[in-house]
């Protein structure tokens, strides 16, 4: 039962992510128009992931010029000039294992997931009814306001629960069958080269309109809302998602956090450039998986920089001498401790730092197998568990 959970769950969230390209086109996110804490038992993830600010773990910083400070005080602070990082690690007073890396629950699938018997079921289970009926509400709505335009009362008549879910089966199912470089017509030719299930669920014309209408959110409100949240046309459907991911799995004892970009060109204010991606050009999401069975329980997607508000991430705790800065020699390290984590700043390359942050490792141990390029043990042990949304990939 677990590999069904595992599969069609990896099924469904690969392809709704594939879905967002399409919401978005279709929801007029246009460029003129938190990451939350992961609550596995161990965490070992790139700071770029945790911040906006950041596009990469390894990043040019526009202040490299400056000279490093010259800082004899026990701790680092944060560039809010709040937040205080020691700079040796903690005396130990006792050889206990940290309560946030003790594991309580057995991973796996858990309440509703455990009755999971099929695809169907997953699925059901992911995008509930609550959700599937808000985007039926959201997309007749629309519908409503734009059918005085066509001539035939036919031609946008509203849709229903039934052909909703139909509308999301068709996507999925292109996707399953590799079709994302087919056209719309090519699905629906009828010289034998289309694919006749498509032909025989709705016509290509309303399969086009219901993308071109398909809503998520109240139409009447997002200006108001888009001010504070660049994503407030699929904001709510996506916090429901990943709500659902998380309420069925109890993830495992390693868990990364890394970032896939989804393909795709249309006109979007927060699509993304990333050139050591195969695709290049698409939406960037950050993502929490389970680094055993490669679950994805938890993700964001990039919008950039946000406006002021609930939606927008300073991410001030990070001393200004852990960032990128030219004046910093190869392969050093600088380690910074709380009572419960650990952040390093590893310079791999001249003028780039990457940093992680974790809630594992409480020393400033250097992994010898590493040899003159003295990584620290935290940097390998991510670099090894790190697979889990490589696989996602």
């Amino acid at each position: 039962m677990e590999a069904t959970v595992y599969f069609a769950h990896n099924m469904i969230r690969l392809h709704i992510l594939s879905l967002i390209p399409h919401i978005i086109k279709y929801n007029s996110i246009e460029q003129n128009g938190n990451q939350g804490t992961c609550r596995c038992q161990c965490l070992c993830c790139p700071i770029a992931a945790l911040s906006d600010a950041t596009t990469h773990a390894q990043t040019q910083n526009s202040e490299a010029d400056e000279e490093l400070p010259n800082d004899d005080s026990e701790f680092y602070f944060g560039k809010d000039g709040v937040t205080k990082w020691k700079k040796t690690m903690w005396q130990k007073t006792q050889i206990l294992t940290r309560s946030v890396n003790i594991i309580s629950q057995l991973p796996g699938p858990k309440s509703e997931a455990k009755s999971i018997e099929s695809e169907s079921d997953a699925f059901t289970k992911i995008i509930d009814n609550d959700m599937v009926q808000k985007i039926l509400d959201c997309t007749n709505a629309y519908i409503s306001n734009i059918k005085e335009h066509f001539s035939r009362e036919r031609d946008a008549k509203l849709t229903t629960l039934t052909e909703i879910l139909a509308l999301f089966g068709l996507l999925i199912m292109s996707g399953v069958k590799r079709a994302a470089h087919l056209t719309y017509k090519e699905l629906w030719a009828v010289d034998g080269s289309g694919v006749e299930i498509v032909r025989a669920i709705m016509s290509q014309e309303r399969f086009l309109f219901l993308l071109r209408c398909l809503r998520f959110d109240d139409i009447t409100t997002r200006k108001e809302r888009k001010k504070l949240d660049k994503l407030a046309p699929i904001r709510e459907f996506v916090e429901a998602f990943v709500y659902n991911c998380k309420k069925l799995y109890t993830p495992g004892e390693y868990n990364t956090i890394d970032e896939k970009l989804i393909p795709f060109r249309g006109r979007c204010g927060f699509r993304q450039y990333m050139p050591n991606k195969p695709a290049k050009y698409g939406l960037k999401i950050y993502t929490i998986s389970d680094a055993r069975t490669f679950y994805t329980f938890n993700f964001e997607i990039y919008c950039g920089k946000q406006p002021d508000g609930p939606y927008k991430k300073h991410k001030k705790e990070i001393p200004k001498i852990f960032l990128p800065n030219r004046n910093r020699p190869k392969y050093n390290s600088i380690f910074g401790f709380t009572q419960n984590t650990t952040l390093v700043s590893y310079v791999p390359k001249k003028s780039k730092a990457v940093l992680l942050l974790s809630t594992m490792h409480s020393t400033p141990t250097i992994d010898e197998e590493s040899g003159f390029k003295l990584k620290p043990e935290i940097v390998t042990f991510y670099n090894l568990t790190k697979g889990g949304v490589d696989m996602v990939n």
